[in-house]
């Protein structure tokens, strides 16, 4: 308990960072991404720990996540080992070694997975240092990245799995993946950790082209980082589709902010979080859909299985410029508390600058449908498996849409909470 109330109540500045990790990180970047630095370095510097008083952050501590600088390792570029499988697997352990096995599909047609530090991808394009203290933060600092490249016109028929495993000594984690025009791909995201004491910085930056198609799975296990704070971004270009669904069945703390920029026309944007947690965890996820071009689409659906005195919020920010004729954009939320003690804040908000536009958005927060329990129960069903049923077809609605391969990602990764489920009603 009282390690939980110091977790909420430390107050941190803007930390200083130690000369001896500036003496060594970035120096042998490329310019292109020494620019970057410079230009995050700057942003740093004026840029304030955000503060409670603002809604995006009132229910999280910002403090919660700043990573300890003073902690940092010296310089220690990971160790890359490539080869061929029958899978699309990559393993990235942060700080330490990047492993990628890739089908011959994927490398006759040019699939690349190395280190960002050896890429051309403009980091910052697409999450900016204007958005926030933590992304200024990473973009200055980060030592560990990768970058994955899918070349115009591909169409992978094998999901590539991307399982990363975080380490407190190396905080600040970048990733860029580029699907070109006309390509097509499926990712399935894993994110764990060989440390549950620390913070950890990501930055996930997307770039779909025009007509391109990305699939995209994120799942945070039950092993997932005590305390992470991550952003993913993502530009689509004209004709261009993302369909991503972020889940966690965690613990500890989680900020996690998704924003699709519609930058071409009928560009589309997809995405879906979920959550099921417990005991004394914190999620916090914020999504931003930013149409720009006309005739772009966007769709997020939130849903939250809340027990014990779990806390769970979410915000939705839909903004559409004037140049956004003929837009569509939707958002709803939906909280299902399975405690009395559990929490559940959701915050739906709309910017319209166009009046040609359908917009909608909502949100409501609620326990369990006593005359769907007793339907299930009144077929033979305990009351446990009733309510595992209910939940599980929560989580199947939101899958509905997209690849096979993301489908059975996300549910095979939320198998072992089940029983946990089941237990905790019986």
């Amino acid at each position: 308990m009282a390690d939980f109330q110091r977790a909420h109540s430390t107050k941190v500045t803007k930390p200083d960072v130690p000369h001896r990790y500036l003496s060594w990180v970035g120096q042998k970047d490329p310019l292109h991404i020494a620019r970057a630095r410079k230009e995050a370095a700057a942003e740093y510097q004026k840029a304030e720990l955000p503060t409670r008083v603002g809604h995006v952050w009132k229910h999280v501590n910002p403090a919660v996540f700043v990573p300890d600088v003073n902690e940092l390792p010296p310089d220690n570029r990971f160790m890359e080992s490539h080869e061929r499988g029958d899978r699309n697997e990559v393993q990235f352990l942060v700080g330490s070694d990047l492993f990628v096995s890739l089908t011959d599909e994927a490398v006759t047609k040019g699939v690349q997975v190395g280190d960002l530090s050896d890429a051309s991808a403009r980091i910052g394009t697409v999450v900016s240092v204007k958005d926030g203290f933590f992304e200024a933060m990473n973009q200055w600092l980060w030592s560990s990245g990768i970058y994955l490249r899918v070349p115009a016109g591909v169409r992978l028929a094998d999901p590539i799995s991307l399982r990363i495993n975080t380490d407190a000594r190396y905080p600040f984690v970048r990733i860029f993946v580029h699907v070109e025009d006309g390509a097509s791909a499926t990712i399935l995201e894993h994110i764990s950790s060989s440390s549950q004491h620390g913070a950890t910085v990501m930055i996930a930056e997307v770039d779909v082209g025009e007509n391109a198609v990305l699939h995209h799975g994120v799942m945070y296990g039950q092993d997932a980082p005590d305390v992470l704070h991550y952003s993913h971004g993502a530009s689509i270009r004209e004709n261009g589709t993302m369909r991503l669904i972020a889940a966690t069945s965690g613990n500890g703390r989680l900020k996690a902010d998704f924003s699709g920029r519609l930058a071409g026309r009928r560009a589309h944007s997809d995405i879906r979080t979920f959550a099921m947690v417990d005991d004394r965890t914190r999620i916090d996820f914020h999504t931003r859909q930013h149409h720009i071009a006309p005739q772009s689409t966007s769709d997020m659906k939130s849903r939250s299985v809340l027990l014990d005195r779990a806390v769970s919020s979410n915000t939705g920010l839909i903004r559409i410029e004037e140049s956004a004729r003929d837009c569509e954009a939707y958002q709803i939320a939906r909280n299902l508390m399975l405690s009395k003690r559990a929490e559940a804040t959701a915050i739906p908000e709309l910017e319209i600058e166009n009046n040609d536009v359908v917009c909608s958005h909502g949100a409501a927060t609620g326990t369990l449908d006593k005359e769907q329990l007793f339907y299930l129960m009144s077929r033979g069903l305990s009351k446990a498996e009733a309510i595992q049923l209910i939940v599980e077809g929560t989580l199947h609605e939101l899958l509905s849409g997209f690849s096979p391969d993301v489908a059975q990602f996300i549910e095979e990764a939320h198998e072992p909470l089940w029983e946990k489920l089941s237990a905790r009603q019986e």
